[in-house]
């Protein structure tokens, strides 16, 4: 009989257990999720900003989760570094984000980091599903719907 639990493929671009926001409630479904169904969990080991560790936040706390949850964790790339210095430095006082624009910006150059990530390693053959998580909006769909 075949299992019932799926392999789960999930882009995290923002998830932390002891931030607010995106990052916590990422965090906190994602644990739930991980009781149900084989996770490999996909984020960055910081924020674009560089001023939250979430490897090293995730690490402190990664028994929380299910023994079949995986984290990957993949490098905010050049190009968001980058991106978010400008961001920082014209618009980080007026929000968290600072631009818009420019955070989203950032974050399709690292969903794309994700994408040679996982092609490469030819990861995406071996997943049942995958869901592009926390941000709170539907405008970013993300790279993975496509195999080119």
């Amino acid at each position: 009989m075949k299992s019932s639990k799926l392999k789960v493929l999930v882009t995290a671009h923002e998830i932390s257990p002891f931030q607010g926001s995106e990052c916590k409630s990422g965090w906190n479904i994602l644990k739930e999720l991980s009781y149900l169904h084989d996770l490999v969990i996909v984020s960055p080991d910081t924020n674009q900003f560089n001023t939250s560790a979430y490897k090293e936040n995730i690490m402190k706390c990664i028994d929380e989760f299910h023994e079949t949850a995986e984290f990957i964790f993949i490098p905010q790339p050049f190009n968001t570094r980058f991106i978010s210095k400008i961001n920082k430095l014209f618009f980080g006082k007026s929000s968290n984000i600072g631009n818009q624009l420019l955070y989203f910006v950032g974050v399709k150059f690292w969903e794309k980091s994700v994408k040679n990530y996982l092609t490469s390693k030819k990861m995406l053959e071996k997943i049942d599903v995958i869901h592009h998580f926390n941000h709170i909006t539907f405008r970013e769909p993300g790279f993975l719907y496509s195999q080119e």
